[in-house]
């Protein structure tokens, strides 16, 4: 438990802006430290996420794919080689549409296109799949189109596009929130690390230093747990409003107590056995609003016998002129473990205000496995710009130009010998509510070919089960005298060593195991109803 709350401070701290939250006295550097954040979070309200349009560009520079060793692998890489896509759009939020059309260049070819969003409609016109079919001479069509086609997308992802103002102010309030947190932490930062020099704020850390810092944090939290509490409860509120405050707050009490905080000594130990060793960490800021501010980190990983080994850098300069931000980003990661090797690059300058943004950024992989090397080398470009006024124009459909993608089911494609199912075999994302309570999922649950999918664990817990993986492909399920064991990939199951069938078989998904609903109401004594989008299960 120590060393997790080692790593979590450590990465909550290399990250954190900061703001006072306690009774003690601030310096003025910390003072000037805070300023700097607020106007940070500032930079994170503006219109040119509501009403505005602009264009995002790709090109691949270079692809070396040394791990493909199939003809038709190695075909595809030469052709993607020098590829390029430029995607310009014009959108609405408020109005809920957006456009877009796009130019592909393939092999000094160019394709194009466009397709739009209308509240929950996917519209693409039939000229756009007329341009894919010539760029892949695979796919087969049926002879007549309509003008257009659409996808009506009734679930919740939709809704979450177009909610993006709501998103926007709760990623605001969450931020508002950490504000808090990081002020708890830095009142506890020695003011030996924090200075003041020509006209700029310092805070410079070392390997000792950073030691020396998570110590006077971790003794802060067991002094005033009841702060620590309480702003991490708004922290986790303002993420997740399914439990109360308080309710939060309590939880957070509660696991402090069983605490056993680290010494100094143990939180070095947590280092060397890591291999974490944080080599520099400068961050300067102005001590006016406007100027130049810069971050430089050198994060280093020492190799431990079978580990890896690794270098984390960045180089960070913001130089702000009221409310335009001008500034350049420079990351590297290297990674070595065995014979196996990665190098990474990412270099980008913006440009940005309220009312304008540009970008432009280079992105360089190489990875070199045993005899095998990879490298790509990739440019991205984008601009946008604030367009109060803007005006969305969204083809009319009648039955007559249009067809819907869900008409088109996969008995009539196979008629017209379409081999484009997978546009019209799509999975659908459902909400699940528990007695009346949404639950929440780090995978989330969907519909595909009529099945409700759902990860086990998350909502066999919440019914009171407990769940162990064993080995890797069975899922182990305890309630009462019951004994579930299933099987990744097996649509066969057993209950008290009693062999039952599913009616499809359980799946991974991001390391999750998700399986039918059907077999939450068959096994675990539960109702289930699909209203709309949400799933609802009562228990029996």
């Amino acid at each position: 438990m120590k060393k997790y709350l080692v790593f979590i401070l450590l990465l909550l701290f290399s990250f954190s802006g900061v703001l006072p939250v306690g009774a003690e006295t601030l310096s003025r550097e910390k003072k000037i430290l805070i300023d700097r954040f607020d106007l940070t979070l500032a930079d994170l309200d503006n219109q040119i996420n509501q009403t505005a349009s602009g264009s995002l560009a790709f090109k691949v520079h270079h692809l070396e794919a040394g791990f493909l060793t199939k003809p038709q692998d190695q075909q595809m890489a030469k052709r993607i080689n020098g590829a390029e896509i430029q995607l310009d759009y014009r959108m609405n939020v408020p109005a809920n549409k957006m456009s877009f059309s796009y130019t592909l260049t393939v092999e000094g070819k160019e394709y194009r296109g466009n397709f739009y969003l209308d509240d929950t409609k996917v519209i693409i016109p039939r000229e756009t799949f007329q341009s894919l079919q010539e760029l892949v001479p695979t796919l087969e069509l049926p002879e007549t189109l309509p003008q257009y086609l659409y996808y009506d997308i009734k679930d919740p992802e939709m809704a979450q596009l177009w909610s993006f103002n709501q998103s926007q102010q709760r990623s605001l309030a969450m931020i508002t929130e950490l504000k808090g947190l990081y002020g708890f932490f830095v009142e506890a930062i020695p003011d030996q690390y924090i200075r003041s020099r020509n006209g700029e704020i310092t805070l410079e850390l070392n390997q000792e230093a950073l030691e020396k810092t998570i110590h006077a944090l971790l003794q802060k939290i067991k002094k005033d747990p009841e702060t620590f509490a309480g702003v991490m409860a708004k922290v986790a509120l303002s993420a997740d409003p399914s439990k109360t405050e308080a309710e939060y707050k309590a939880e957070m009490l509660k696991g402090l107590e069983t605490l056993s905080y680290p010494t100094p000594d143990e939180i070095g130990l947590f280092f060397n056995i890591t291999g974490i060793q944080l080599e520099s960490l400068v961050i300067n800021v102005p001590e006016n609003a406007d100027g130049l501010s810069s971050t430089q980190l050198r994060l280093k990983l020492n190799a431990q016998p079978g580990g890896p080994a690794g270098l984390l850098t960045l180089q960070n300069e913001r130089n702000r002129k009221d409310d335009r931000v001008q500034g350049t980003i420079d990351l590297g990661l290297q990674f070595e473990i065995s014979d196996k090797t990665a190098d990474f690059n990412l270099k980008n300058f913006y440009d940005y205000s309220k009312t304008a943004t540009e970008s432009t950024a280079s992105m360089n992989l190489k990875v070199k496995d045993g005899q095998e090397a990879s490298d790509l080398s990739l440019g991205v470009r984008s601009k946008a710009k604030a367009e109060p006024d803007i005006k969305v124009e969204i083809p009319v459909l009648t039955p007559e130009n249009s067809a819907d993608m869900d008409a088109l089911k996969p008995q009539e494609i196979q008629e017209q010998k379409m081999s484009i199912t997978g546009i019209f075999d799509r999975e659908k994302s459902v909400r699940v509510a528990l007695n009346g309570r949404t639950l929440y999922f780090d995978v989330q649950p969907f519909i595909k070919d009529k099945r409700t999918m759902v990860p086990v664990r998350n909502l066999a817990e919440a019914l009171g089960c407990k769940v162990t993986a064993m080995g890797g492909d069975e899922v182990h399920i305890v309630k009462d005298n019951r004994y579930i064991i299933m099987y990744i990939g097996k649509e066969h199951y057993t209950v008290n060593g009693r062999s039952k069938t599913l009616d499809a078989p359980p799946l991974l998904r991001d390391g999750r195991t998700l399986v039918p609903i059907r077999f939450v109401a068959e096994e675990l004594g539960c109702s289930i109803e699909l209203v709309g989008e949400e799933v609802r299960i009562t228990t029996n």
